[in-house]
């Protein structure tokens, strides 16, 4: 489910929403950063702060980290940031990063990513 590689990388990103170009700090959602993933197919969080939505699971579902363990998934809800709202995050109580899911953006956002060496634009 994780690109496994991702997690030792750190990076923020910049949005740019309806034409217009902005910059926009991925750690505004939170006091951590948040790491652009192209190979997650969800947003992730260890931690239970910042959501403004929050609903509890089972604890069935897991999800593969980066060391090989599983984490189980306690929730999910949403976190707002700045100037978009990451929806459907899952909170695994082992992860240490928090991820940003690319495929997950695109869709929800309904728009594209270009990757530049120093930064990432979001495009509608």
């Amino acid at each position: 489910m994780l690109d496994h590689s991702s997690e030792s990388a750190t990076i923020s990103f910049s949005y740019a929403h309806q034409g217009v170009r902005g910059a926009h700090s991925a750690t505004a959602c939170s006091s951590s950063q948040w790491i652009i993933d192209s190979g997650a197919t969800d947003h992730m969080t260890g931690s239970a702060t910042g959501f403004a939505s929050y609903s509890s699971l089972s604890g069935r579902d897991k999800v593969s980290i980066v060391d090989g363990s599983l984490s189980l998934i306690a929730g999910k809800g949403f976190i707002p940031c700045s100037s978009l709202t990451l929806t459907l995050v899952l909170h695994a109580p082992k992860f240490t990063r928090n991820l940003l899911s690319i495929s997950h953006l695109i869709n929800s956002m309904n728009c594209s990513v270009t990757f530049f060496p120093p930064c990432v634009f979001f495009r509608t």
